[in-house]
């Protein structure tokens, strides 16, 4: 990992300089294929990254290694660096600045990198495509990526293939680290294509651990489109399973689009679909077997699940609505629930269990699963 903390101010680049260096000190006999904007975001283009470069490794693994530029503050505003000098040099008259006190990060404080396994002579644009989508959402909801986070395309992340990645993982580039600027520092957060089944099995247990685990079975975090679920491989699932009995999830919140809780006739009714059951019962073991909190959101309403000594359920605010599991209850809910229609009755407490069929659709609304 590539750190550059001890420099001086005066030796530290603008972001763009930065990155250059870096990956030139990566790669120091290849030039990069570059794919630019023609209208930077700033001017009112629609492309919030200014630019992404490309290098080919070859290997046992040969592939492609895309890296942004954009997501970080690229060029030095020499007006406000005149500015802040000055600012600078006034508050040294009176307290010596330590080089520790310049730490904020540059930009949202991170770039992107993605490592597709090459099947062509030239770098495919749609990953290129795909991190620029990437930087709409982050500049449009101010959202930002960080080590461990998790998201879910909704659907094949390259588009009119047949996938089985829909979902990508972010951790920190092994190879290029965290480097620091005029600017502030940058992490650069390598994204990794994952299916949907992974990405479930990633909040059900600590998601770091999972994506390190991932890598023994994905070699430097490629991207094949072509390969298949880790969640099938028996040995990779075992590491899995203990992993989750041992660690517990440390993702705190779902959201499901076919959960709902109510009281009816003293006893508390849980609706979810079929395709729901197997992950709520992991994260129930997960989070409140291990004595956490489980939050689980449904379009506007949140239900908060909890261990206690006693069985209780109470809406204290109109979308916020807390349900809580005795430990006979817990363990009762793990034998009588499957991921199957059906009712299911609990042989200890009030409350029953009614599961419902799941249908998957892609983007245009055509049937891709039905689970029942």
């Amino acid at each position: 990992m590539k750190k550059f903390e001890e420099n001086n101010m005066n030796e530290l680049k603008c972001s763009a300089e930065a990155i250059a260096e870096a990956t030139q000190a990566l790669y120091p006999e290849q030039v990069s294929t570059g794919f630019g904007v023609q209208v930077p975001y700033a001017l009112g283009g629609k492309d919030p990254l200014d630019f992404v470069e490309v290098y080919l490794i070859e290997g046992e693994t040969s592939y492609w290694h895309y890296i942004t530029y954009g997501f970080s503050e690229l060029y030095d505003d020499e007006e406000e660096m005149a500015d802040d000098n000055m600012e600078n040099t006034m508050l040294e008259e009176d307290d010596d600045l330590e080089s520790d006190d310049f730490s904020e990060e540059s930009g949202y404080g991170f770039e992107l990198s993605f490592r597709l396994k090459k099947t062509s002579d030239e770098p495919p644009v749609w990953p290129v495509n795909l991190l620029q989508n990437l930087a709409r959402y982050v500049f449009s909801s101010g959202n930002v990526f960080a080590d461990g986070h998790h998201l879910d395309c909704n659907g094949p992340i390259a588009l009119e293939t047949d996938t089985k990645l829909s979902a990508l993982g972010f951790l920190e580039d092994s190879e290029l680290g965290t480097i620091e600027t005029t600017s502030g520092k940058i992490t650069f957060l390598q994204v990794i294509g994952i299916t949907y089944p992974e990405m479930e099995a990633l909040m059900c247990w600590n998601s770091h651990l999972f994506l390190d685990s991932l890598l023994k079975y994905v070699p430097a975090g490629i991207t094949d489109l072509e390969r298949d679920c880790l969640m099938k491989n028996t040995e990779f699932y075992k590491i899995w399973e203990q992993g989750v009995e041992r660690d517990g999830s440390t993702t705190a919140a779902l959201y499901m689009n076919e959960f709902s809780c109510c009281m009816e006739n003293n006893q508390l009714l849980i609706r979810m679909g079929a395709g729901h059951v197997d992950t709520f019962m992991t994260m129930l073991k997960a989070r409140v077997g291990k004595d956490r909190v489980l939050y689980i959101t449904v379009k506007d309403v949140t239900y908060c699940f909890q261990l206690a000594e006693n069985n209780g359920y109470g809406h204290e605010e109109a979308d916020f609505c807390l349900i809580e599991f005795a430990q006979k209850t817990l363990q009762d809910i793990f034998e009588i629930l499957k991921p199957h229609k059906g009712e299911y009755v609990s042989k200890v407490s009030p409350l029953k269990f009614i599961v419902t069929t799941t249908i998957i659709t892609d983007t245009n609304g055509n049937v891709l699963e039905v689970i029942e």
